[in-house]
């Protein structure tokens, strides 16, 4: 099983933790009513996370298996969709809101998944192109399935203690700009890794 643990890894991190929907809905429910009552929400993102990752694994590996030479075109649509998203990180001002009027629950936080295009897309490039050889009878897929779980909550909690500290520091002009930098470069090399430019240009060049 051939699986590129060292973009992966760094890819799946920064994916969880750059702002998005979960994690700036995150921050503004942490900022209101602290980690406690948000509890249940972020309860909800992670299985809602996680049930679209099993059914873009599911889903994935049905159609690897039906159409194998559609393999190649998802890696260059994942890897789009990557630049795309290294282009909204170097972008990113980090605002939210923290207005709520009242906690949201397990419900609105499962729901929130079912519309982020950012998670079914991120599930997709993950069991489309990473770990397309991760077979669904195996112990990887829980593995995975456990491992991104983790990441994500660990990412939302961090949104959720320390919005305030985040927010008032990405306030730096400068500061903000070194960080998503330095996240949207990771993030281009992985897409160019994932898309097999790297190996074609060293291929021309041995």
């Amino acid at each position: 099983m051939n699986i590129d643990y060292v973009t992966l890894i760094p890819f799946s991190i920064i994916t969880a933790i750059t702002p998005g929907p979960n994690n700036l809905s995150s921050a503004g429910m942490g900022l209101n009513f602290g980690y406690k009552r948000t509890i249940k929400y972020l309860l909800g993102i992670i299985s809602g996370v996680t049930t679209i990752l099993l059914c873009s694994a599911l889903l994935s590996s049905t159609i690897i298996s039906i159409i194998p030479k559609v393999q190649f075109y998802l890696a260059i649509i994942g890897s789009l969709y990557i630049t795309y998203l290294a282009y909204k990180t170097l972008r990113a001002n980090y605002k939210f809101d923290k207005k709520d009027a009242a906690p949201l629950g397990f419900s609105k936080g499962l729901f929130l998944q079912l519309l982020n295009p950012k998670t079914i897309i991120y599930a997709i490039t993950m069991y489309s192109t990473f770990l397309k050889d991760v077979p669904i009878n195996s112990i990887y897929l829980p593995l995975s399935l456990l491992y991104f779980a983790t990441v994500t909550f660990i990412a939302i909690s961090i949104w959720t203690v320390f919005g305030s500290l985040i927010k008032r520091y990405m306030a730096n002009e400068k500061a903000r700009f070194i960080i998503n930098l330095i996240l949207s470069l990771l993030l281009l090399y992985t897409a160019v890794k994932m898309s097999g430019l790297m190996d074609y240009l060293k291929s021309l060049l041995g």
